[in-house]
């Protein structure tokens, strides 16, 4: 390859036409970096879309890990529920601290 770049630069070719040259002989693949163009636009696109959407994604995280969520307040059975009188829970309930 090298030689034949020689053979053109002494040729008086210049250098946007030996790119031509070579990439009509050996594809795209003989640049450094494929062109801008059709579906090698996506693959210029892609990473950076991949980028933003997972920082999206990381800041909704952190968001949601910032505030837990709070559990609803348990409410004890009232005394009708019970089918005890206020004495009885009174006793219960003197009952329950001296275990304590």
């Amino acid at each position: 390859m090298h030689r034949d770049v020689i053979g053109l630069v002494e040729g008086g070719y210049t250098a946007p036409e030996i790119i031509d040259a070579f990439t009509r002989v050996y594809g795209e693949r003989a640049l450094m970096a494929p062109t801008k163009d059709g579906f090698n636009l996506f693959g210029w696109l892609a990473p950076f879309g991949a980028l933003a959407g997972g920082a999206v994604a990381l800041l909704a995280l952190l968001k949601s890990w910032k505030r837990p969520a709070r559990a609803p307040a348990r409410e004890g059975p009232s005394a009708a529920s019970l089918g005890a009188s206020d004495e009885e829970l009174a006793r219960l309930d003197e009952a329950v601290r001296d275990d304590g």
